[in-house]
């Protein structure tokens, strides 16, 4: 049965876990997702560049609500990355973000039909997308990956699984970034007691 308990690991919004993210965000973008085990709805995904843009993605959250928070920068580093692409380093002409052969990559991880991907557009102004997709999405992300060349403009492309209401039967799905090696951090909202909600099997 779920219960409320201090776990300053655990909460979003602990010292801790601030400061982990302010370090993060000195290195460059964090993303994620916000899910809501009760409302029925899906995770809504989201991108900050700086703390006051986190701060301004949280702002709506509600006491259990759940995160998953990566750092581009991490990830990137450890070359998990379907494809990732920046307007500054391509070929002058390019009506793309991403190349025909990063689309290519892509593409080869999306045949099978149980792959999703996760992907980033953003530029130097405006709001920045992130979204999941499967290989129905490819027409998307190929239409972002023109909107977005354009100075400051940066794409990423990574494996992903949108298993998050937790792990299968079987665990986590392999050689996607939804594994929590991959994880800046896994958190929740707090109550206003600075608690969080866990099992009690998970508690002891």
């Amino acid at each position: 049965m779920p219960v409320w308990v201090r776990d300053d690991s655990k909460s979003l919004i602990s010292i801790e876990t601030i400061a982990l993210i302010q370090q993060a965000l000195a290195a460059g973008p964090i993303f994620g997702y916000w899910y809501r085990a009760h409302s029925g709805a899906g995770p809504t995904y989201w991108m900050a560049r700086d703390f006051a843009q986190f701060q301004r993605e949280i702002a709506q959250a509600w006491p259990a609500d759940y995160y998953v928070i990566w750092s581009l920068p991490a990830l990137l580093e450890l070359g998990v990355a379907l494809a990732a692409a920046r307007h500054a380093d391509i070929h002058i002409g390019a009506s793309s973000l991403l190349s025909p052969e990063s689309l290519e990559v892509v593409k080869g991880y999306l045949s099978d039909p149980a792959h999703e991907y996760i992907a980033l557009f953003f530029s130097l102004y405006g709001i920045p997308e992130v979204w999941a997709h499967n290989r129905d999405g490819l027409e998307l992300l190929m239409e972002s990956a023109e909107a977005y060349n354009k100075p400051g403009g940066e794409a990423y492309v990574f494996p992903f699984s949108a298993s998050w209401s937790g792990p299968g039967p079987s665990g986590y799905a392999l050689d996607t970034i939804e594994r929590p090696e991959y994880w800046l951090l896994e958190a929740q909202y707090p109550n206003q007691r600075g608690e969080v909600l866990m099992d009690e099997d998970e508690d002891e």
